[in-house]
């Protein structure tokens, strides 16, 4: 094993400033820099140590962001999480619907129409990426709602906007 590591490290032009590039090379998104730098270096000074430290860096931010990403999005109790700001923004965007029947006397068309309120509204399931789901049935009453896991509206895992008995009553949405 020693006999390996001297091979590898046997160069006479290598200095303390290349090994601490290809150990920065594991600082996580950063690294990739420093692990391409340490890629090149090690070729141009012929040591296999500095290029096998650099791609080791540059496995270890690839493998560690797969996992955040996976994590914080592909896993069961990752959609849960992003439930509460899916809950948040459909309750915002209720206010905003029923402000625009305040003003208008009748319910919007679409909920594009709300963006004259909020520009930086967002309509969409955070989780799945999917719009919430709107229809007017009629001047006074319209459906509103997130669709859920399963992607489908009217199942029993849609999220609907935090509201009281009493609030619901006043409002025009139809809640199944």
């Amino acid at each position: 094993m020693c006999n390996f590591i001297s091979k590898m490290t046997d160069k006479k032009d290598l200095n303390l400033s290349d090994y601490i590039i290809a150990f920065l090379s594991f600082i996580p998104l950063l690294g990739l820099l420093f692990g391409i730098i340490s890629i090149i270096f090690g070729f141009t000074k012929k040591s296999n140590l500095l290029k096998i430290l650099g791609i080791l860096g540059i496995l270890f931010t690839i493998i560690l962001y797969s996992g955040l990403f996976y994590f914080g999005f592909k896993t069961e109790s990752s959609y849960e999480n992003w439930n509460v700001f899916t809950k948040n923004n459909l309750n915002k965007t209720f206010i905003f619907i029923e402000y625009y029947k305040t003003q208008n006397q009748t319910y919007p068309d679409s909920l594009n129409y709300l963006k004259e309120y909020d520009e930086f509204s967002s309509f969409i399931d955070l989780p799945k990426g999917n719009e919430f789901f709107y229809q007017k049935v009629s001047d006074s009453t319209y459906y509103f709602f997130g669709i859920g896991k399963d992607e489908k509206p009217f199942t029993e895992d849609d999220l609907y906007p935090s509201l009281s008995k009493e609030n619901l009553k006043q409002s025009g949405l139809i809640k199944k």
